[in-house]
């Protein structure tokens, strides 16, 4: 009888399924020092600085990705993940020069409760800010726009929205003043800027006898000009408005 039962105790273990073990659970894994997760932000900035002192350095033409990978001290790969394309480099350099020059214009027309005098700052911002190294850096890529169109389709796009912000906000104290012809202020800030923008470039090739900072005031000067004018014609059209409501009142 004990034989018969350890032989059907033994003939229950076979036949019993089998538990198998349940494999663990994978650990995931850290993100490796030096990848793109963890230092992005940080190549990205490294590859634009070294765009911008390549482009002051040697020019738009002169300046090529791989000038700026050496430079940055970064792998092809890193590089050509954040910016796969020569204009994609240089429209986000672009990008970051408009970001300190918009904060300067903001920070310029808030700090005068003074509308007119704001007009006045408008373009001393816009001056200070073409004479910096920024400056010249942009308008280097601006000619170059001209005459390549991969970098324009990208550049133009954030040039507009460069370009609208800043009439909007001239708009809005031109109205404080009482200036109410808005296509009028628009052809004056188109005027205005290209003459700077034109007399920067002067800098680049300065010549004997040309004094550009008289030439600044020249052109400030006349634009001051015209906005008294557009103030004094805005007054001309609420001085009838004005007296019929005084007639009512």
């Amino acid at each position: 009888m004990a034989r018969r039962s350890s032989n059907a105790a033994s003939t229950a273990k076979r036949s019993a399924p089998r538990r198998t073990a349940r494999p663990a659970a994978k650990k995931a894994k850290p993100a490796k020092r030096g990848s793109y997760a963890v230092i992005g932000p940080a190549t990205r900035a490294k590859i634009l600085d070294a765009a911008f002192k390549c482009i002051l350095e040697r020019g738009y033409h002169g300046t090529t990705t791989l000038l700026v990978q050496k430079r940055a001290r970064v792998s092809r790969g890193s590089l050509l993940n954040q910016f796969p394309t020569k204009a994609d480099l240089m429209t986000a350099l672009s990008v970051e020069i408009i970001k300190g020059r918009s904060a300067a214009f903001r920070e310029a027309m808030l700090s005068s409760r003074d509308y007119r005098e704001r007009f006045e700052r408008m373009m001393d911002v816009q001056w200070s800010e073409l004479l910096k190294p920024g400056g010249v850096a942009r308008l280097e890529i601006l000619v170059a726009a001209v005459s390549d169109p991969e970098l324009m389709k990208r550049f133009e796009p954030h040039n507009s929205a460069m370009d609208a912000g800043l009439r909007d906000e001239t708009w809005k104290s031109a109205q404080q003043l009482g200036i109410t012809d808005r296509p009028a202020l628009d052809n004056l800030i188109t005027q205005s800027m290209a003459a700077l923008r034109g007399l920067a470039l002067d800098l680049l090739y300065p010549r004997p006898g040309c004094d550009t900072e008289a030439a600044f005031k020249l052109i400030k000067a006349t634009h001051m000009e015209a906005v008294d004018r557009l103030i004094e014609a805005g007054r001309a059209e609420a001085a009838p408005k004005a007296r019929r409501v005084a007639k009512l009142a």
